[in-house]
């Protein structure tokens, strides 16, 4: 029978780790302008429209099943009218590899029009400066499907990296930027949650390892004790 030690189930458990796609959270983010202080891009990453029974699947507009107001309190980001350019950033801690993006539009029930319709979609490998001073490379654009409206609303727009843009697909990245090129009939421009699924960096994984081992040899220590 084959013994398991330690050292082969610490590289089986970096093996797993490496080759499963994750939910990525972004660290940071910022945004071209707000409508509101309160209608920034972080709102679309920190799950403030997500909500029970089905965590992080729907969106809702609806005050009965979110704990913000419809359209307000903080549930979406909407850029101010006369912003020409609009653009929402996201930055993550570590290089990452992102496999696919969900993406709930602009749900508010009164302006459906400030959803995007068409976005370019850019990366970066900076680390240190802001997001908005940082080099942006053009991945290519996406097309995202307009909002419901409703208080139950499911991410209608997948993004599958590989299939769907090309120009993303295997790259490492601590950043990616979204700039909106339209909108459904808007001046302003909108997006409710966005979420990002990949695999982290093996830097992210070194950092297991080095743990891993660390406990490995403590343990080796109190065995020989």
């Amino acid at each position: 029978m084959l013994k398991i030690t330690g050292t082969m189930m610490l590289v089986l458990m970096l093996t797993t780790l490496s080759a499963s796609a994750a939910w990525l959270a972004p660290a940071n983010s910022d945004q071209s302008s707000s409508d509101e202080a309160y209608l920034t891009a972080e709102t679309t990453v920190n799950d403030n429209g997500m909500y029970v029974p089905t965590p992080n699947t729907y969106h809702s507009n609806n005050a009965t099943y979110s704990p913000f107001t419809p359209g307000v309190m903080g549930m979406m980001w909407l850029s101010e009218n006369g912003d020409e350019e609009p653009w929402v950033a996201f930055g993550f801690d570590n290089l990452v590899t992102i496999d696919e993006m969900k993406i709930w539009n602009f749900n508010d029930q009164s302006q459906l029009s400030a959803g995007i319709l068409e976005a370019r979609v850019f990366y970066t490998t900076d680390t240190t400066l802001p997001l908005a001073s940082r080099t942006w490379i053009d991945a290519g654009t996406i097309a995202v499907a307009r909002a419901t409206g409703s208080g139950y609303y499911g991410a209608n727009t997948v993004v599958d990296v590989p299939t769907d843009l090309p120009g993303l697909d295997g790259v490492k990245m601590t950043g990616v930027m979204l700039e909106v090129l339209d909108t459904y009939g808007s001046t302003q421009a909108g997006l409710s949650e966005i979420q990002f699924e990949g695999v982290p960096e093996p830097a992210t994984m070194g950092l297991l390892a080095v743990g891993g081992i660390a406990m490995l040899r403590t343990r080796r220590r109190r065995n020989n004790k």
